[in-house]
Order: structure tokens, then sequence, then C-alpha cells
């Protein structure tokens, strides 16, 4: 029986069944069993009865929290497979041609469409989920998966994290982000109480609703991590915290290694969604190397391509990885030999690997390679800085040479700076220019608007 079909059992079979579970926002709670009358009613309507055996494309758009997971779980049960969207993207039109028919759900409405012209495709009946994450662009991806891979990846993290049964899970991240949908998957299997809260804006925001609703597990961008290390006091029933998408910084690693240690558990996540959601967990409060990847999920084997001295692709081999891409074309033959090359750069100490960038952010000033990343931990050094962000840019004078937007309260001497990273950087690594911000811009998934800052002209 293959992952899918087991959940799905487990679901009627348990999770209906037991009166703990529920899905929250802030305003609302929804019980295992009002979930499993929303299911019922949904199945008993006479064109939904209908279509119980055509190829179903689900397109579940980003509305109240409640409404969101109650529409996800209903299409899940249903076989149907699932995009989810931000409200008032219309990317899932691309696909649409693939399936018979198409349900779209708005909150507690839906419309059935029949699909005339259906085209047939051998990938897209192996696919049951589209992600449409967000990358640092903003721009939506079409990632092709299936559910068997996030069931696969949510079992061991379940494991790795040490989750409990009935605990509460508040995840503040976009619906329909990859990454909510990894967590809410993890409570699912493990009847965990799932809190949606997409609104967060400000620290004391969290830290009320982490309150209200008794919150033992919390997962986030890494900004929201920062805001609970600032906590002037952490919430007692809070024990495990889940930094996901970029990185913590060295500042946030050392601020909960110094104060919050023995307060509660923080996991560094490194995960791409091709791959399930999550590769590498770093548990900063047993480790020894809090500033590395960690350790890797023993199912996914890692492969490193060497790009320059010390310096490698990460490529991560797995049965559960994604079936490619869909743009203007189907990208299908996207796995070098079984595996799936990352564009993250890593640096090797033993066993121990360290991220310094992206593949495609590495580039050349005059011939000799720059490494963005390396850079801005250099310049994260100074604790004033909050945030930095390195890019090219072409100069009349220079070329193309690097430049840093970086945050903090107030602007940075720069001579100053430059004087402390000309004692650890090679002189082509130093940035030309320095762009300062009070708050860095920041797209809806809380990773940084590079975009923006790119337009800036010197």
């Amino acid at each position: 029986m293959c992952l899918k079909k087991k959940l799905q059992n487990k679901i009627n079979n348990n999770l209906f069944k037991n009166n703990k579970f529920y899905l929250s926002d802030t305003n609302e709670i929804l019980r295992s069993k009002d979930i499993k009358k929303r299911l019922i009613e949904f199945n008993r309507n006479k064109e939904i009865a209908k279509i119980k055996k055509k190829k179903v494309l689900s397109v579940i758009k980003n509305g109240s929290g409640l409404n969101f997971w109650s529409n996800f779980i209903i299409s899940f049960l249903n076989n149907y497979t699932i995009i989810p969207i931000e409200n008032g993207k219309d990317n899932f039109k691309k696909i649409i041609k693939f399936y018979d028919y198409i349900i779209i759900f708005d909150n507690e409405n839906f419309r059935l469409i029949y699909n005339r012209n259906k085209k047939n495709n051998k990938i897209f009946e192996k696919v049951d989920y589209i992600s449409s994450t967000s990358g640092s662009t903003g721009e939506s991806k079409m990632i092709l998966l299936n559910f068997d891979s996030i069931i696969m990846n949510s079992n061991h993290i379940i494991k790795k994290l040490n989750y409990q049964k009935n605990k509460n899970f508040l995840i503040a991240i976009p619906y329909y982000f990859n990454s909510a949908i990894c967590h809410f998957f993890t409570c699912i299997i493990n009847e965990i109480n799932f809190v949606s809260y997409e609104r967060l804006v400000f620290p004391k925001n969290l830290n009320e609703i982490i309150k209200k609703f008794e919150i033992n597990y919390f997962g986030g961008a890494p900004i929201q991590v920062q805001w609970i290390l600032d906590f002037k006091k952490i919430p007692k029933k809070l024990e495990k915290v889940v930094s996901s998408g970029d990185f913590l910084n060295f500042e946030n690693i050392n601020k909960y290694l110094g104060r919050y240690k023995n307060k509660f558990e923080l996991f560094n996540i490194y995960g791409v969604t091709e791959l399930g959601g999550r590769v590498f967990f770093n548990n900063l409060k047993k480790t020894k190397s809090p500033y590395t990847l960690g350790k890797n999920l023993n199912y996914q084997k890692k492969f490193l391509r060497k790009i320059s001295q010390n310096i490698y692709e990460l490529g991560i081999r797995s049965l559960y990885s994604f079936k490619g891409y869909y743009g203007k074309i189907l990208q299908k033959n996207v796995l070098n030999k079984g595996v799936f090359f990352t564009n993250d750069l890593i640096k090797k100490d033993g066993s121990k690997l360290q991220l310094v960038g992206r593949k495609n952010e590495v580039f050349k000033s005059s011939g000799i390679k720059v490494f963005p990343e390396l850079i801005k931990k250099e310049i994260l050094k100074n604790h004033e800085i909050k945030n930095v962000f390195v890019y090219p840019y072409n100069f009349e004078q220079y070329g193309l040479a690097p430049v840093a937007a970086y945050e903090s309260k107030k602007k940075i001497d720069t001579n100053k700076l430059i004087k402390k990273l000309e004692k650890k950087l090679e002189k082509i690594q130093i940035p030309k220019k320095f762009l300062w911000y009070k708050k860095l811009p920041l797209l809806k998934n809380k990773k940084i608007n590079k975009v923006k800052i790119k337009q800036y002209k010197f």
C-alpha cells in the first residue's frame, strides 16, 4: 500500500475519531468532527458524486486558515491533484488542460469546471501535488510532486524532531507555500493540533498568539524566529521552534546558544521543495556544530560536485524526488543520474557542511569568482547589522563588482567596516558600495525582495 493510501486510511479511522485534534486560526477552532462533516456534505453534492473516478485538479485559493486546510483535507481524501495558490493568481490555468475537471475552492465556496479538451500526459498522471511555492524573486514555481514525497519526509521529521501527539503547532507562513504544507502534513500524520496565522507583522503579535493558544511548537521564517529570540520572556509551554527558508544568521544562533538553550529546542532546517520539503536538520541545543547544515535525513543521499577550491554544489539522490517543472514547457529530465543538484554551494570541513551561497549568485569580477554568501557572513560579524544582501552591480569604472545592501538601526561608517573586511577577505570580494536600509524590503514569504534592491542606481 502506498504512503498516501495509508495516510488516507489513518485520517478516516484515527483522526476523525480524535476529538482532541483541531485546526485553528486566531478567531475560530474547527475540530476533527467538523472537518468530517464538511467532507460528507461536499461528497453529497450531486455534481461531485458524478466525478468520483475522474482526473480532477483541485485549486485551493489562499483564504481563511480554517477553510484552506479543511479544503486541503477534502481534496486529499478524494484523490484530487492539489495546487494551492495565492488569491488573485491564475498560474493554475497553465495546467488545467491535463485534467477532466477543475474544482476551484474559494473559502467555503467552490465551482466545478469541465474541460472538454483534455490532453493526456504521462507525467501528470503520476502527479498529485503541484507546489506554487514562491522563490526569492516572488515568481511562482510549478514543481510537480506526489504526496508520497511529502509524507515520507514528514514521517522522518516526526522521529528526528521527536514531535509528540496532541501538542499545539503554530505556523506563520502563507498557506500556499510548500513549507506550510510540510508542517501541515507533519501535524496531520502525528495528530498535532494545527494553528495557522499568516498575518503576523510584529513580535508582540506573535508572543500573544503563542500564549493564547498555548503553543508547544512553532514553525516559521528566520525573521519570526528572531522575534522569539528577542522576547523578554519565553512562554512556558513553548518547547520547539523550527526555522526554515533562509538559514538563521550567526548572530541569532549565538543569541539562542547564549540565552535560550535551556528554554526550548531550536532547529535550523535546510529544505528543498523538489525533495519533499526538508533535507538537513540541525538541533542547535545539542549540536557541536551550530553553523553547519547538520544531519541529512537518512533516506536522502548527498553528493558533492566541486565548483572551486573547497566549494561544492550540493546534490541529493532520493527515490521520493519531484517529477519535473512546468512553465511554458514541461521539464522532466532534470535529474543528473538520479541526483538533484540544488544550486546551493557548500564549504566542506571534514564531514561538516556549511552553506556559502547559491551557484547562480556567484559571479566573476575581473575574471575572479566572487562568493556573495561568504561576503555576507563576514559583514554580519558586525553586530549592529541585522541582515545583508550582496549582489553584483555593473559600474562604469570597475565593471562588475560586489555591492552590499544592509539593515541596521543607524548608518554604519563604511570606512571602518571596509578596514575590518580587508583583514578577512581578498580585495576583489570587498563591496565597492554599501546601501543602507533601516528595514530591508521583504516579500510575503519574509525573504529579501532582491529585485527591488537591485533597482537602486549608484
